[in-house]
């Protein structure tokens, strides 16, 4: 499977401003194609914690809460990532 950034990386010129700018163009499209994923089995996870479906057992209960626990704290570290991104590509004020 072809990279989303093949046509941008052959453009480029390997100085270090079109590197930093390469680095942040991947680490903006990782981001976002990883956090929908992620809201989405957070999404999930909150939906299985109301148990409209019906009761968990303990262990399950524990799942879910780590399921939602790890998931947020991947969703902070990805929108860390975004805005870091955006700062160094030069989107985004310090």
């Amino acid at each position: 499977m072809a990279s989303v950034l093949t046509p941008v990386a052959s453009a480029l010129d390997p100085s270090p401003p079109d590197v930093i700018r390469l680095q942040a163009a991947w680490a903006a499209e990782l981001a976002a194609r990883t956090r929908s994923p992620l809201q989405m089995i957070a999404g999930f996870a909150e939906l299985l914690s109301t148990q409209i479906k019906g009761p968990l057992n303990k262990e399950q209960q524990q799942y879910v809460s780590y399921i939602q626990r790890d998931s947020r704290l991947l969703l902070a570290l990805l929108n860390e990532a975004l805005e870091l991104s955006r700062i160094e590509a030069g989107q985004l004020e310090r």
